[in-house]
């Protein structure tokens, strides 16, 4: 055989050998492993590095593309035998002063030094740089001995972690290619302010690292910020100069935008697509309409008047698809209502298709003391006009509503186009719309896939509704895949779960059941709710071989 593959391809041996070791063809194949294996061929990629010496160079630069931290880079800079793929090391560091580490690796050692220089340079991904004082040294002697250049020139994501707000190591670290960043676990404090009037040194350094950021990477696209509370004031008129951002999320109340800041950023971002921030002070204020031809999602947080306001002044996105509201009042207000009528009657109505609201504060159903705020229908109602919603989470939790299956028929006819709902409520009595009532979304939800409610009444043996068959318009079956009720049956109560698998089975024959089901067999905790599941499966199985 090998010799007709001579005769017919008489230089296809030399042509493979060329291919296998071109260095362009290997590191395009050895980045195809890494990117669709989501780094799961990592292990793969060190083995091919030492398969020969024209395989090392391709693999190794694929290789230190992503690394877990800086400390794989530590180690080579300090000569130690240490996996790419490994996320600690002996902090050397702490045991050493950096300047001097480095001066003399620097002098006696040139070799090391560009090997290391050149090996940072193909990093694109750095996992966590969670830093202490002494590796901070390290780095800023690293950069001063390479001529104030950031060691990392093609540097695209960082995660930037460390205990010392007032540190601006990450301003000289970050190169200008660098695309996202996320400053976690920052302790920001709150501005201190001297007698005079005059800002401490501690916030002023607070400011002064927001104020180079956009100098040091002017291509960032996406900022994520979480730390304690930090006033807007300090930090948003840096932020507007970063014109590239696409995503920008402000965790943990960060900082708080104030009557004209969503106008300000929104005008200074005009690819922004993805913002989360808090919003405060806007009751009572001018608030500016706040305008964006790209924004396609949107987390607020604040008090039910402040989103209030920002509604009144206007949201004009008409990009918007999906829409987070965390409401942070502890005792549930009438002005979540009115809040909710606000949304309405933005714009919004033509393009919004997700929505949550939630409460961040949620109420023991227990206490006498729990807010009555009448029936479901009151939250609901103000919605109807975003008739195109696909996706609806309702969780207010603050308080106690009335609800029965008026107002679960209330819901399934406010949007026809509805694919995922769940609905988290009190019930303020122990009248609960009845399982029956699930009908209303076999009828007027065609297309829902995802249902999951808190409460209903679950039926006694001889009250189970009767099997039934929902079919749409077309005649074909309901889609729904997923019905999450588990919230609804006591852990003590035994129910009729083969009359109710049955009920529900014949409303929703297309159910993907959990692996939840398989603890029924197995003698492990299950709920009331698995072994409905389980029933049903069994009525599937049975209808799959009939």
């Amino acid at each position: 055989m090998s010799s007709v593959n001579t005769l017919l391809f008489p230089h296809s041996e030399s042509v493979y050998l060329a291919l296998l070791n071109n260095y362009d063809i290997l590191v395009y194949l050895f980045d195809t492993l890494e990117t669709r294996t989501r780094g799961l061929g990592r292990s793969t990629l060190a083995s091919c590095a030492l398969v020969s010496r024209s395989w090392t160079e391709p693999a190794s630069r694929v290789l230190w593309r992503h690394i877990d931290s800086l400390h794989p880079l530590w180690a080579l800079l300090a000569g130690l035998n240490f996996p790419v793929s490994a996320s600690r090391l002996s902090d050397f560091w702490e045991l050493v002063d950096g300047e001097t580490f480095v001066k003399s690796v620097v002098k006696n050692e040139s070799g090391r030094w560009e090997h290391f220089l050149y090996r940072a340079s193909h990093v694109r991904y750095v996992g966590t740089a969670s830093c202490r004082k002494p590796e901070l040294a390290l780095i800023q002697a690293v950069v001063k001995y390479n001529g104030g250049a950031t060691f990392l020139p093609a540097l695209q994501k960082l995660v930037w972690r460390h205990g010392f707000a007032s540190d601006l190591t990450l301003l000289s670290l970050a190169p200008k290619t660098l695309q996202d960043l996320e400053l976690s676990s920052i302790p920001f404090a709150m501005p201190m302010w001297h007698p005079d009037g005059r800002l401490k040194d501690e916030t002023l350094r607070i400011e002064e690292l927001f104020a180079g950021l956009p100098d040091a990477a002017p291509s960032l696209r996406r900022l994520v910020v979480s730390g304690r509370q930090l006033p807007g004031p300090i930090v948003a008129p840096h932020l507007l100069r970063l014109t590239q951002m696409r995503e920008l999320l402000l965790f943990n109340d960060i900082f708080t935008l104030g009557p004209s800041d969503m106008h300000a950023l929104l005008e200074h971002m005009p690819v922004l697509q993805v913002l989360s921030a808090r919003v405060e002070d806007l009751a009572g204020c001018h608030v500016t309409c706040a305008r964006s031809a790209s924004l396609r999602e949107l987390r607020l947080r604040g008090f039910t008047q402040d989103l209030e306001a920002l509604f009144i002044a206007g949201l004009d996105a008409p990009a918007l698809v999906s829409l987070r509201l965390s409401i942070q009042d502890e005792v549930y207000s009438p002005h979540i209502r009115r809040c909710l009528q606000a949304l309405s009657d933005t714009s919004l109505s033509t393009s919004l298709r997700a929505l949550k609201v939630e409460t961040l504060y949620t109420s023991d159903p227990e206490d006498a003391d729990m807010t009555i705020a009448g029936p479901l229908a009151t939250i609901v109602e103000p919605l109807e006009r975003l008739r195109l919603l696909e996706n609806v989470e309702l969780m207010v939790l603050n308080a106690a509503f009335l609800i029965n299956e008026a107002d679960i028929l209330l819901i399934a006819q406010a949007w026809k186009h509805l694919r995922r709902l769940v609905l988290s409520y009190n019930p303020a009595t122990t009248q609960l719309p009845p399982l029956a009532s699930l009908r209303h979304f076999a009828t007027h939800c065609p297309e829902l896939l995802y249902l999951a409610l808190t409460k209903m009444a679950v039926p006694t043996q001889d009250d189970t509704p009767q099997p039934t068959h929902a079919v749409r318009s077309t005649g074909a079956q309901h889609p729904l895949e997923t019905l999450d009720l588990k919230m609804t049956f006591a852990s003590q109560v035994k129910y009729d779960t083969v009359g109710i698998a049955r009920f529900l089975d014949g409303l929703f024959p297309n159910l993907v059941l959990g692996e939840e089901v398989q603890w029924v067999d197995l003698g492990g905790y299950v709920t009331p709710w698995n072994r409905v599941e389980k029933q049903i499966s069994a009525l599937k199985a049975r209808r799959d071989v009939g």
